[in-house]
């Protein structure tokens, strides 16, 4: 959350799985192929840094109705 963000060009973009422990593993992996945090357990992270300007739509690997975009401006 939230599903949708905007950032400026050269932002850095963190995900952090904030669920508790025993919980499924979740991912933050681009629909086209630009980036793949793959599993994060409970309090793992991944960071990517949005050089580039336009539209990244991603998606959580185990659980494909998790998604977002993120819009480089």
């Amino acid at each position: 959350a939230p599903e949708e963000v905007r950032i400026p060009q050269g932002t850095r973009v963190t995900w952090l799985n904030c669920e508790g422990e025993n919980i499924d593993a979740h991912t933050s992996t681009s629909d086209a192929g630009v980036w793949s945090s793959g599993a994060m357990t409970s309090g793992e992270a991944f960071t990517h840094v949005f050089d580039e300007v336009g539209r990244f739509e991603y998606h959580c690997e185990p659980h494909p109705f998790m998604r977002g975009v993120i819009i480089v401006e």
